[in-house]
């Protein structure tokens, strides 16, 4: 690919199926492999590392966490969304992500000796001064793994994904059986960060120019500038139950409602984490056209509901058997909570979509607007439910998500070919073939509930629900045509093989 097509991308406007296809592949597969490495990962360092290791690095997120949602100044969707961009307009975004990322180390630079003061562990002073160093390299590569999104280059975003997530899991092993303690993770994310820099440089032959301020990059800003702020009241609404239950209720019940939280939002997270990644730059190349956007936003929430929904309905139906598979019977006092959180994680699936509308017709202003209303009445929900003890916080949220979600979604698709009809539909069959799972897997489990332990019934109750579930979805909705046709599809791209991945000049 030469240099000039980095930046246009009518090349990419054909057959933007078989590119979804291509890169949701590559994309999922990624993902898999990632969580696989995370798995394999924490079960090894687990062993090695003490739990005071890993709370020194949880101290630190009190920090790098909050700085972290904003490194890449919102400035990575702009460069893919905008239909045409110039060299010199990318290159000026490059400088631009780098100070951010230079701004951003030096704060947690200063800050440290004052975390380290308020926590009372000195050793948080240098931790964080280390920990500095990947938002520093991070800016580095904003740009370049932008253009290579902007293009679709779905196969080299998972590669380096892969690399440098195995090299920074090899270094923080070796570390860690020579006894440097929580250093093997800190070292994790700085080799991980600069494997990435490297990687990228290599695979995408981009060397931004020197910076050039243009009038026209202030649009680009403010672009960035609304998804930031978007990020950060997000941030602060998703985080504040948590610290409310801490600071009124204290650890244990804190502890309940994270587990239950964090269990369920897990799969969901690996779920619409790739599915956004491959969705967002072909919807901007679609954006011009409302009958392709409409197709392409239809198709990829329906694969986001068919997934999701099934999650979430078994959540609702089986939290005691998922809280005692996963975590055991020691946590079963978080299964209520984890069965009131699952309404409000299913509606955030659900609107995860419209989100993507936001940034590819250039309605960031939009998802600000959304951000400052969500959050402050999400947290008013927080504090009132606050009395009641966790399950009184979940199911104030559950309230809030249900009275919120109508208005956000039609204020979303104001103005756009999708209507609220459009998004529902692709509700229905999940809906249906959940509910047929439900009704096999109640039925089964009441058939062996006397003979089998509850752990044993559990598994098999569940298992029912999945395969009916996947069933009814194949044979009675026809997903299996659905799903030949991309198999088909992928073998078509493998023969074909086009030359639109050639490596950069």
């Amino acid at each position: 690919m030469s240099s000039d097509k980095l930046f246009h991308t009518e090349h990419l406007e054909q057959d933007l199926k078989t590119k979804a296809v291509r890169g949701g592949s590559f994309t999922v597969a990624a993902q898999g492999v990632r969580f696989l490495l995370q798995l394999v990962s924490t079960a090894v360092l687990a062993r090695l590392l003490l739990p005071e290791d890993y709370g020194l690095i949880g101290m630190t997120m009190v920090v790098s966490g909050f700085v972290g949602i904003v490194r890449d100044g919102g400035l990575i969707y702009a460069t893919i969304q905008k239909e045409t961009i110039t060299h010199q307009e990318v290159s000026l975004l490059f400088w631009i992500n780098v100070s951010i990322g230079l701004v951003i180390a030096l704060l947690l630079v200063c800050l440290s000796p004052l975390v380290a003061m308020v926590f009372g562990e000195p050793r948080l002073t240098l931790l964080l001064c280390a920990l500095s160093v990947p938002f520093l390299i991070g800016g580095c590569t904003v740009q370049h793994k932008a253009l290579l999104q902007r293009q679709m280059s779905f196969g080299k975003i998972a590669i380096i994904e892969i690399i440098s997530r195995i090299a920074g899991i090899v270094v923080a092993i070796s570390l860690a059986m020579a006894n440097f303690g929580y250093w093997a993770l800190a070292f994790m994310e700085i080799v991980a960060a600069a494997s990435t820099l490297i990687l990228v440089w290599l695979m995408l032959r981009w060397k931004p120019a020197a910076p050039k301020w243009s009038r026209d990059v202030l649009s680009t800003l403010r672009f960035g500038g609304n998804v930031v702020l978007f990020n950060v009241v997000n941030y602060i609404s998703r985080n504040a139950d948590n610290a409310l239950i801490g600071w009124y209720w204290g650890t244990a019940s804190l502890g309940l409602y994270s587990r239950a939280y964090s269990l369920l939002m897990m799969p969901i997270n690996q779920i619409s984490a790739p599915i956004t990644a491959v969705a967002v730059p072909i919807l901007s190349r679609a954006a011009k056209d409302p009958q392709k956007l409409k197709r392409i936003f239809t198709e990829a929430t329906s694969m986001v509901a068919a997934l999701v929904i099934p999650i979430v309905v078994c959540a609702t139906v089986f939290a005691d058997d998922l809280v005692r598979i996963w975590l055991g019977d020691q946590w079963m006092d978080a299964a209520n909570i984890f069965r009131l959180l699952s309404v409000p994680a299913f509606l955030f699936s659900a609107s995860q979509p419209i989100t993507w509308l936001f940034i590819v017709l250039d309605r960031t202003h939009y998802l600000r607007n959304v951000g400052l209303v969500m959050a402050p009445v999400n947290v008013l929900a927080f504090w009132i439910g606050l009395p009641y003890g966790p399950e009184g916080v979940a199911l104030a949220y559950t309230i809030s998500s249900c009275v919120l979600f109508i208005p956000v979604v039609r204020y979303a698709l104001k103005g756009t070919p999708i209507g609220m009809m459009d998004v529902f539909r692709t509700w229905t069959q999940p809906l249906l073939s959940a509910a047929s799972g439900i009704a096999a897997g109640l039925a089964i489990k009441s058939l062996v509930q006397p003979q089998l332990s509850q752990l044993l019934t559990a598994i098999v109750s569940i298992g029912v629900f999945g395969l009916v579930y996947v069933l009814v979805m194949v044979l009675a909705f026809g997903w299996r045509a659905r799903v030949m046709a991309w198999y088909a599809r992928k073998a078509s791209i493998r023969k074909a093989q086009p030359t639109a991945t050639d490596p950069v000049s």
